[in-house]
């Protein structure tokens, strides 16, 4: 007799490879959350720099254009930053965005893959919602902290890419697991050149719409 655990393992997998082609070819909304791990290029004054780990949380529409290629429209909220360190002082500046993106996302998928694997990039625009920095003196540990002046931008723009997969886990729903980058086009600080950098990881729920 086939042991039980091994009995629904091989039931998922026999599951997903007969499903992995529809899931990508409905209509669908989903939603995501997982961690971001942003930094910022060039920081003025810092001889070191570290990232900031935060949440984000996401919503997604899918309309299915071709039989590989839809059009994806997201939604989210993402926890930004960065962390410098000069000769004297070390600097924390933590922004939170809600961001929306229009994605083209293409169904990469092989024949008798376990799930759907796909790839998608586009536009991404990110509207600060909170703003905060802690300046630290390193040698005596003195901190003052303050929200962001008018010099401070609240609006980012760039580009966002990655890559995903989705399976189903039953007639109703997917799961999937993505890995994004967005890359920021505009200086968070007037008159320098500080640009947002982040890498998201995030599960996430769908739930096909009609046939």
């Amino acid at each position: 007799m086939m042991h039980p655990l091994k009995s629904i393992v091989l039931y998922a997998a026999a599951a997903a490879v007969m499903h992995s082609g529809p899931a990508l070819s409905q209509t669908t909304l989903g939603i995501r959350a997982g961690l971001s791990r942003a930094a910022a290029s060039n920081v003025p004054g810092a001889t070191t720099k570290a990232a900031r780990t935060g949440l984000s949380l996401g919503v997604s529409g899918i309309l299915p254009l071709q039989e590989s290629f839809s059009l994806r429209v997201d939604g989210g909220y993402a926890q930004k930053g960065y962390r410098a360190t000069g000769d004297r002082e070390r600097l924390e500046v933590n922004l939170d965005y809600i961001e929306f993106s229009g994605l083209g996302l293409l169904n990469v998928t092989t024949s008798g893959a376990p799930a759907s694997f796909y790839a998608y990039a586009g536009p991404s625009l990110g509207i600060r919602a909170a703003c905060g920095a802690t300046l630290t003196d390193v040698e005596d540990g003195s901190a003052e902290s303050e929200s962001c002046g008018e010099s401070d931008k609240g609006v980012d723009f760039g580009i966002a890419g990655g890559i995903g997969a989705e399976m189903p886990f039953s007639d109703g729903m997917t799961v999937s697991a993505e890995l994004r980058y967005t890359l920021g086009f505009v200086s968070t600080i007037e008159d320098y050149d500080v640009k947002n950098r982040s890498l998201l990881l995030q599960v996430g729920v769908g739930f096909p719409v009609g046939d």
